[in-house]
């Protein structure tokens, strides 16, 4: 941890360095893992009734 903010709070850290929240780290890899996914697999989930993602 960096000393100079050991007593800040967490969303207080994240704003000091300049790093996104959880959430939009999450929302950052669902849309990457989306764009890797190929239309074609995707099209089969959805005919195979695999309806999570």
């Amino acid at each position: 941890m960096v000393p100079e903010i050991k007593d800040f709070l967490y969303e207080e850290r994240l704003k000091e360095k300049e790093l996104p929240i959880l959430q939009d780290r999450r929302e950052r890899g669902d849309l990457i893992m989306m764009y890797k996914i190929d239309r074609q697999d995707l099209v089969s989930l959805m005919e195979d009734g695999d309806r999570r993602t």
